[in-house]
């Protein structure tokens, strides 16, 4: 599981490069969870089925990416139920999410999810900063990039002037 902590970690330009870079099994961002307050529950249900999904395929192995804006939408009661877990908080009282150990708390509750089932897990957390944003650029950032230009000087060379455009992405329903 990878964590991804830092400026736009919440974009889906940021998921699914990484997604495709470092071949992911699962990407998690907040815009996938259409209510504004989602359980924690529900986000290690996915992780849950990720990990079920790829064991039946015959492989015991995966990576999952989840953007540190998934705490924002997270219910803090569910937060506050973990024992030795602090919430911090802004000036603002916002959840300071650089600070909120979101990795260990995912792992550890989709580990005792399983162990639950009678199934145990061992599930590595991994939580990346900027040293990530320094990497090369991979071939899909070249075709987005690509793809960007292109529509963007067929605008400007157009006729007409009041358009606008952008390029959409489903979310991990097909919506």
């Amino acid at each position: 599981m990878v964590l991804h902590r830092g400026k736009g970690s919440t974009r889906r330009t940021f998921s699914t490069r990484n997604r495709q870079g470092l071949g992911s099994t699962l990407t998690l961002i907040p815009e996938e969870f259409r209510k504004p307050t989602i359980s924690l529950s529900e986000v290690c249900d996915v992780l849950e089925g990720a990990i079920l999904k790829r064991k039946v395929s015959g492989r015991p192995d995966g990576v999952a990416i989840i953007a540190e804006g998934i705490a924002s939408k997270l219910n803090v009661n569910d937060l506050r139920n973990i024992a030795g877990i602090e919430i911090p908080r802004d000036k603002y009282g916002n959840i300071r999410l650089a600070d909120l150990p979101l990795a260990r708390i995912l792992r550890t509750e989709v580990e005792r999810g399983f162990k639950e089932r009678g199934e145990a897990k061992d599930i590595v957390d991994l939580t990346l900063g900027y040293e990530l944003r320094s990497a090369p650029p991979i071939p899909f950032d070249i075709d987005y990039t690509r793809t960007l230009g292109h529509g963007a000087v067929r605008f400007l060379l157009s006729a007409c002037r009041k358009i606008s455009g952008l390029i959409r992405s489903h979310d991990m329903y097909g919506r």
